[in-house]
């Protein structure tokens, strides 16, 4: 017992020093912070243009709760091998499986790097950016 405990903590440890790194070469300058719950839906950048980075800085909460609809935890495959689907993808590392949903969405242009390096994903509920509100 004391044992997952311990790894868990460490596992939480190396997930949030992996979000703070990138932070240090993005300007936040006038920046947003937008913290969201992966088990709701949320999208209102209504201001939205493929050719400039004018976005917020996303943090993306309970990865791992994310809920899917009908077969696609056994159908949908993420790569190109069709032996490993959604199920087996979302038990070894929910928050790659978002990242890689989300950038198969945006253009694929010079800003796409940018866009991600303002993605924060995290499989829990904890983040180091707990001054920030949560959006509704």
């Amino acid at each position: 017992m004391a044992l997952e405990s311990i790894i868990e903590t460490v596992v939480l440890y190396v997930f949030l020093q992996k979000a703070l790194v990138g932070l240090k070469c993005i300007n936040l300058e006038g920046l947003g912070w937008r913290v969201f719950d992966a088990k709701d839906q949320a999208k209102d950048k209504t201001t939205y243009t493929p050719y400039r980075d004018d976005g917020d800085i996303c943090v993306v909460l309970n990865a791992k709760d994310v809920c899917v609809t009908r077969r696609k935890i056994t159908d949908k495959y993420i790569t190109q091998l069709k032996e490993r689907s959604l199920k087996y993808h979302m038990a070894k590392d929910p928050s790659e499986v978002i990242r890689k949903i989300v950038l198969q969405m945006l253009p694929r242009n010079k800003l796409c790097d940018d866009r991600d390096s303002k993605l924060r994903i995290f499989p829990a509920n904890k983040h180091p950016f707990g001054d920030r509100p949560v959006e509704p």
